[in-house]
């Protein structure tokens, strides 16, 4: 058995780095900021410790596969092995159908296997491995314990048994079964937007539909196709031009800026548009594109489409960009930690100054830290991530289309420059996409609970999982925030 099993891992090693390598490569020219993220992560490149790892627990995963191949292979079996050399054996239109058909077989009992997997019983044991990753990546698409490994090769036992298949129409199979499922772990947007402009693609799953999976563990469990899903009813955010529901401004909700903080708890919006107040849009618009020319914005979390320019700052010598850092951090497997103080960012610059009108209006609920002018360039496709627990993202739109739009779990919402403020919660999966001619320019304040006044002893405590996980969340700012709780019970 032992020579069956190194031609097997052998094979498996050498179409696994052909197919992993390309994919790698590709993630790096189409989206950079996902790859550097997926790689080394923040801060400080933690993160590629753990990339090794899921490399070797992949590599691990192949040997598996190499046994279960090298068992079916063994002579014992021979007599009653369907696999056939020659193609004159069985009928040519067989031989060019069995590929289509071995596929869809393959992903009807990858869907079922994975459902089952997902079981209460099944999931922590087995399926929990996988699953660590909130935002796949290609190297984490064999990321799978022993026994999934070999669940996931049982497909194989009706066909070399029951169903004659050509050897050459097998190992076709076979590479096939190994690059979709690295594909569909890409985790970038990039692919996901391109296949949606494709609608005779409609079948296929994307690394955005793999990816919702992983963050909503109770829909699409396909892995080639989506068909299953779709008849199964287990299909969510699947985003193709002629599927998925036009943005409707006018569904999103409105609040009071007072009741902001129950529906944060609730976790119960997407959007929420702020009520009673209007502001001149037209003046801001000018106010925004000036301080753009007069101050070039800089390339925001690595993206050359993405730039901002800051409203606030903390060091005196970059008053401009200081805010552009990413303050919050959601590891890939879905820790979160803070990397500085909301607090730090409060001071204005002459151009926040500008925007006076929205910062005493906003004030007496939560003061505002980092505010920034973010501009999405046309064609900008962000990939899909999270901010932080109960975190929000205040928004005042200047200059925007409708074909500019946001995705908040799955769901496409576009935000006018009406003059309104919205409210986007960030802490559920949301990314941007401006297929629009022009750029988008939004003046936007990111919000955790530190930002909020006078919180109540009972909202803190729904809270404490938030302070926990933050692990260098400011302490004396939430004792300063319990204090002046327990003064106004």
């Amino acid at each position: 058995m032992t020579p069956l099993f190194l031609y097997y891992f052998k094979y498996q090693l050498l179409i696994y780095h052909a197919l992993l390598v390309p994919a790698l490569t590709l993630l790096f020219f189409t989206d950079r900021s996902f790859f550097r993220w997926h790689i080394l992560g923040e801060p400080g490149g933690e993160r590629l410790r753990g990339v090794l790892k899921e490399y070797f627990i992949s590599i691990t995963s192949l040997a598996i596969f190499a046994t279960i191949l090298a068992v079916l292979d063994l002579p014992i079996f021979s007599p009653w092995v369907k696999i056939y050399i020659n193609k004159s054996d069985y009928s040519l239109l067989w031989y060019y159908l069995s590929l289509p058909i071995l596929l869809l077989y393959h992903d009807f009992f990858l869907y079922w296997a994975h459902r089952a997997l997902h079981s209460r019983f099944l999931y922590r044991p087995v399926h929990s491995v996988h699953h660590t990753q909130k935002y796949p990546g290609p190297v984490s698409t064999f990321l799978l314990s022993p026994i999934e490994a070999a669940i996931n090769m049982l497909w194989l036992i009706p066909i070399y048994f029951v169903v004659p298949v050509h050897q050459g129409v097998m190992k076709t199979a076979g590479i096939f079964s190994m690059f979709l499922p690295i594909f569909v772990h890409l985790g970038s947007q990039f692919w996901s937007l391109a296949i949606k402009k494709t609608p005779s693609l409609w079948w296929t799953v994307t690394p955005e539909f793999h990816t919702r999976h992983h963050q909503n563990e109770s829909v699409n469990f396909g892995i080639f196709f989506s068909i299953w899903d779709r008849m199964m009813n287990t299909s969510e955010g699947q985003h193709r031009e002629h599927d998925r529901p036009s943005a409707d401004s006018s569904a999103i909700a409105t609040v009071e800026l007072s009741e902001l903080k129950s529906r944060i708890l609730k976790q119960d919006f997407d959007v929420l548009k702020v009520s009673k107040k209007k502001f001149d849009v037209g003046k801001y618009k000018k106010i925004a594109i000036k301080a753009l020319n007069d101050h070039p914005p800089v390339a925001k979390d690595g993206y050359e489409k993405y730039t901002g320019l800051g409203l606030q700052y903390s060091d005196e010598a970059n008053p401009f960009y200081d805010a552009m850092e990413q303050l919050f951090f959601i590891t890939p497997r879905g820790e979160a930690s803070m990397k500085r103080k909301p607090a730090e960012f409060l001071k204005r610059n002459s151009v926040g100054d500008l925007f006076k009108e929205l910062y005493d209006f906003v004030e007496p609920e939560c003061y505002l830290t980092r505010g920034r002018i973010l501009v999405a360039e046309s064609g900008f496709r962000m990939a899909e991530h999270i901010d932080g627990p109960f975190s929000v993202t205040l928004h005042f739109p200047v200059l925007t289309d409708s074909r500019s739009l946001l995705f908040v779990d799955g769901k496409p919402y576009h935000l006018p420059a009406d003059g309104s403020l919205y409210v986007v919660n960030v802490a559920k999966s949301h990314f941007i996409v401006n297929e629009s001619p022009s750029r988008r320019i939004h003046i936007t304040f990111p919000l955790c609970p530190l930002n909020f006044h006078r919180w109540k002893r009972s909202q803190l405590n729904k809270m404490s999982a938030f302070f926990e996980k933050f692990a260098n969340a400011d302490l004396a700012e939430l004792n300063r925030i319990q204090i002046e709780s327990e003064n106004e019970t």
